[in-house]
């Protein structure tokens, strides 16, 4: 699943997360009635979850537009004006459950969504640039992404 984000509304990191898990659900629903099967597999997989960013709203009509046609799952959120946009805003476009090469030949050309400082900490972490605070033995693992933890 990917899940696609207008960068061009300036939505702060909260506002971020929530319409994501919105989008999320409503592929996971639409799922259920229409490709149950890659759905099952999608879930027995993880639940994988790839955010990028788009850079208008026009972007994201062309990518669903795309998803349409190749007869992918594809759902977006509009807001419902509360807090940082108007009633009504499309804000990010979930697609699939599907196969990597789908879903690649959607999205696979936009950048991920990353946090600038937390990645550049990350990075220093993982090239021993950085100690962890704690003396106890400390292990980094970090995802295809760049998301780096401590396990």
């Amino acid at each position: 699943m990917v899940l696609v984000v207008r960068s061009d509304l300036g939505l702060k990191k909260g506002k971020i997360a929530s319409q994501c898990a919105h989008a999320a659900v409503m592929c996971y629903v639409k799922s259920a009635s229409v490709n149950e099967t890659m759905l099952k597999r999608w879930l027995v997989q993880g639940q994988p979850k790839i955010v990028v960013k788009v850079d208008d709203l026009e972007g994201m009509e062309r990518i669903a537009e795309l998803a349409a046609e190749k007869k992918v799952v594809a759902e977006i959120v509009r807001d419902a004006g509360r807090t940082q946009v108007q009633s009504g805003t499309e804000t990010v476009l979930g697609l699939g459950p599907d196969s990597a090469e789908v879903i690649d030949s959607l999205a696979g050309h936009l950048k991920l969504i990353l946090p600038g400082p937390l990645l550049r900490i990350g990075l220093r972490l993982l090239s021993g640039l950085m100690k962890p605070q704690s003396q106890s033995r400390s292990v980094l693992s970090c995802n295809r992404l760049g998301t780096v933890r401590q396990v």
